[in-house]
């Protein structure tokens, strides 16, 4: 399969960040736009926020999109 190369292992490295901030965030008062905003600023120090283009914390459900989807304007 051969090296990924820089770029590809920043971007996991960062994306790995910011899932584990927002998962270390995680409490019961703490609104669904607070912790889009945690993984969001996580990407935006990595300098990856151009591919940052839709709400990228949700539920584990059975389908995709299930509520709740933490975004910018979520309360939930």
């Amino acid at each position: 399969m051969g090296d990924p190369g820089q770029a590809i292992r920043h971007a996991l490295d960062v994306a790995i960040q910011a899932q584990q901030a927002c998962f270390h965030a995680l409490h019961p008062d703490l609104e669904g736009r607070e912790v889009e905003a945690i993984g969001r600023k996580i990407v935006a120090e990595g300098n990856l926020s151009s591919y940052f283009l839709y709400s990228g914390v949700h539920s584990v459900g059975v389908i995709e999109f299930e509520p709740p989807i933490f975004g910018p304007s979520s309360p939930a």
